[in-house]
């Protein structure tokens, strides 16, 4: 009879190799993959960039829970988060300069929310923009939704925010809002069969069609491929604009409901020792009578400065402001943001 002898410590051996080749194998196919889908960005034109997260802006917040009276809190919506440099103002200012404007959004849960917290005494300059500002639906939902997640955020909400947003100082890859207008973008129009037909000037280099550009410390900067490209910058006028056409109109009711909650935070804060200013920053052409049309400023922006005690500065009343050019109608470039941030210092402190 044919004597069998098994060694266990062979076959463990040998499933141990075969593990391990395995795990290699999957190790180097999963480095291939991720190289290539980081090389195909890349070869698209898209740069590294930070995400304008929940995490990324309660990091923010929380700095400006700091106790004193030496913080400069920026509320808005995108004309603040693109028009105004907070590296600049910091400098000239000498106070550190926390950016928490919102794209798309009204700034007055911020403003509720900076009056709540006690430990709050900085100051505060927020934008106005009406199209935002005056509306109590989804851009007011939008803008809380930041400040409830700051307020409720988790020990694994912070990991997972730390450990992306290392991730994000080294690859290149878009977020799904950045993918999304690129898709609208390529709908309206073909980027291939015009650079074929020369239609666009020659573009330097570095310059990419990427449209969205945020630092450590949201810093944003206006794309520069708007300055370079006719075709895109038409598109990105006709997007802004289309926005125009879904707006909400106030009842009575509900705008003095409306300037009675902004005159208790107003209040609320300055009895703290806070200064709130408001501001009415650039815009041009079709966007800025469009704004005058539907948002007449003596209805609007005279009675919010009336009715919250609060002051404001409006471009259009100090000749160092009234004559920057938005190109896309509403937004400052990034260039003519350091010399907005300067004369704006400049009539604060006058």
């Amino acid at each position: 009879m044919r004597s069998y002898t098994f060694s266990f410590k062979s076959i463990f051996q040998r499933k141990a190799t075969s593990f391990a080749r395995i795990a290699l194998s999957v190790f180097f196919i999963t480095i291939l993959l991720f190289t290539s889908w980081e090389l195909l960005w890349r070869f698209l034109g898209f740069v590294p960039t930070h995400s304008d997260t929940y995490g990324l802006w309660a990091d923010k917040r929380a700095e400006a829970s700091v106790q004193g009276k030496e913080r400069i809190v920026l509320l808005g919506s995108s004309r603040v988060f693109y028009g105004i440099n907070t590296y600049h103002l910091e400098k000239l200012t000498g106070k550190p300069t926390i950016q928490l404007a919102i794209n798309g959004s009204s700034p007055l849960p911020q403003l509720e929310d900076l009056a709540h917290d006690k430990s709050f005494q900085g100051t505060v300059l927020c934008g106005i923009t009406p199209f935002y500002f005056f509306n109590l639906t989804e851009f007011y939902w939008k803008s809380e939704a930041y400040s409830k997640f700051y307020q409720k955020r988790t020990i694994a909400d912070q990991i997972s925010h730390t450990l992306n947003f290392h991730l994000e100082k080294y690859f290149s890859y878009p977020s799904r809002k950045e993918l999304a207008l690129q898709k609208a973008l390529d709908e309206s129009m073909n980027w291939d069969r015009e650079v074929s037909k020369g239609n666009f000037p020659k573009i330097p280099k570095g310059v990419t069609r990427q449209l969205s550009f945020i630092d450590k410390n949201r810093q944003a900067k206006t794309p520069a491929i708007i300055s370079y490209s006719p075709t895109f910058l038409y598109e990105i006028r006709k997007r802004i604009l289309s926005e125009l056409n879904t707006l909400e109109v106030l009842q009575e009711e509900d705008l003095s409901k409306l300037f009675l909650r902004i005159k208790r935070a107003i209040s609320t804060l300055q009895k703290r020792g806070s200064l709130v200013i408001f501001l009415r920053m650039p815009a041009n052409d079709k966007y800025l009578l469009r704004e005058k049309q539907n948002w007449p400023r003596k209805k609007y922006w005279d009675r919010l400065l009336q009715t919250s005690g609060a002051p404001g500065i409006h471009f259009q009343d100090f000749e160092s402001l009234k004559n920057f050019k938005c190109p896309d109608y509403s937004h400052l470039t990034t260039q003519d943001s350091l010399q907005y941030t300067e004369n704006l210092f400049e009539i604060l402190h006058s």
